[in-house]
């Protein structure tokens, strides 16, 4: 079993490998958003009940949705998965 000094070294070991640097508590994001515009929609569904004409596309659509909504505070990512 781990010790208190050998978690607090595994931890930092972890942060530094992730850019953080230091530990991050979670907490009240001090970035307070009022409003938030949707993306615009894209194209109508063209290729019959598919989005995209082939995989490739599909993925490069994924990543780009992942990033945008990785950008999002995270107070409105959680009010979006509640429904709010």
């Amino acid at each position: 079993m781990l010790d208190e000094a050998q978690i607090e070294t595994l931890v930092e070991q972890v942060m530094a490998e992730l850019g953080q640097g230091e530990r991050v508590r979670h907490g009240p994001s001090p970035l307070t958003i009022t409003t938030h515009t949707p993306p615009s929609v894209g194209h109508p569904l063209k290729y019959g009940t598919n989005l995209f004409p082939d995989l490739d596309q599909a993925v490069a659509a994924a990543r780009q949705a992942f990033f945008q909504l990785h950008e999002l505070p995270l107070e409105l990512r959680e009010a979006m998965i509640a429904g709010d």
